[in-house]
């Protein structure tokens, strides 16, 4: 056997394997699919009707990726290339946005103030947006009612303000909002947030703390990673490593000011100003080692070969697709 053979044959099994342990079910660790999380962390002194179960197994990362769009930003100023592209893909000037400032202890005041409320508005109306409103409520029983969260049914894309994660999680996990924002991607459209709201991404959720993580239960819209936001900028590597090696095979990913992760399918990629840190955690005990890629704005990666990689702590060796020339 020649080297080119032997070469092929290497991917081809590089492959494979990938293939099969999509079917094999390693997109999702076995702990996490053992693991009952709880909203707010289930921790002492949150009321027990805070605490809300999800189920045991959570659904695998189908090989083509997310259904719609994400656009996850680390806080700060959102920069306009962030804010047109979640425009654009929420259908440009058919966009149909609403915005939940929920997170935001200061959600009611804002809205009950005209003009604070359509400031709240305006950098989604300004984009081209065709309509835009907020939607907002701390009841869990407005939630679950079929009239009151009709706009999320008519919306095209969501995004949810910065503010703190668990406040938000404590009002919609568990709720028809959160089956609405599932519905929204299957319909094939966009969610994003930042600051609190990209940490709301991820069903492992880091609620607070550093560098001890205070985990909480939020949205598995990201499915298989756990979502650190303001990164560099605060220095919340220490927590997100913490938070990794609580949960084994998820995939770390930390956003910095400024900066969003966008993911559509497999595609990842980054917008705005500064960096996106993916880290696949190792550890002595698993015998994996930890790999950390930093990527730059305009810098593009395959989602579902990472998620693999969190699983295996190995690095890519075979090709990835070529976003910048395929269809899919």
């Amino acid at each position: 056997m020649n080297g080119m053979q032997v070469m092929w044959k290497s991917l081809f099994s590089c492959r494979t394997m990938l293939i099969v342990s999509c079917f094999a079910g390693l997109f999702v660790s076995p702990r996490y699919q053992q693991t009952r999380y709880w909203a707010n962390g289930g921790r002492a002194g949150v009321s027990p009707e805070l605490k809300i179960e999800i189920a045991d197994t959570l659904p695998m990362l189908a090989w083509e990726g997310i259904k719609g769009s994400l656009v996850i930003v680390g806080g700060g100023q959102l920069p306009e290339v962030v804010q047109r592209r979640f425009v654009d893909l929420a259908g440009g000037d058919q966009a149909r946005i609403v915005v939940i400032p929920t997170a935001s202890m200061h959600a009611e005041d804002v809205l009950a103030d005209e003009e604070r409320h359509e400031r709240l508005l305006r950098l989604w109306k300004t984009a081209g947006a065709a309509d835009v409103r907020a939607f907002h409520t701390r009841s869990r029983e407005s939630a679950n009612d079929a009239e009151f969260i009709e706009p999320l049914r008519r919306a095209t894309g969501i995004w949810f303000e910065s503010g703190q994660q668990s406040v938000f999680t404590a009002a919609y996990l568990g709720t028809g909002v959160e089956q609405e924002l599932y519905a929204l991607l299957e319909r094939g459209g966009v969610i994003g947030g930042t600051s609190a709201g990209a940490a709301i991404q991820s069903r492992v959720m880091i609620a607070g703390g550093n560098p001890e993580p205070r985990i909480a239960t939020g949205l598995d819209l990201l499915p298989g990673c756990i979502v650190d936001q303001h990164f560099g900028n605060r220095n919340r590597k220490p927590r997100l490593m913490k938070a990794l090696a609580e949960h084994p095979g998820l995939l770390g990913v930390g956003v910095d000011e400024g900066t969003a992760l966008i993911v559509q399918g497999r595609r990842l990629e980054v917008a705005g100003e500064a960096n996106v840190t993916v880290i696949l955690h190792g550890s002595q005990a698993s015998g994996k080692s930890t790999h950390q890629l930093d990527l730059k704005p305009g810098e593009i990666h395959d989602f579902a070969v990472l998620r693999h990689c969190s699983q295996t702590g190995v690095l890519p060796t075979f090709p990835q697709i070529d976003f910048k020339t395929s269809t899919e």
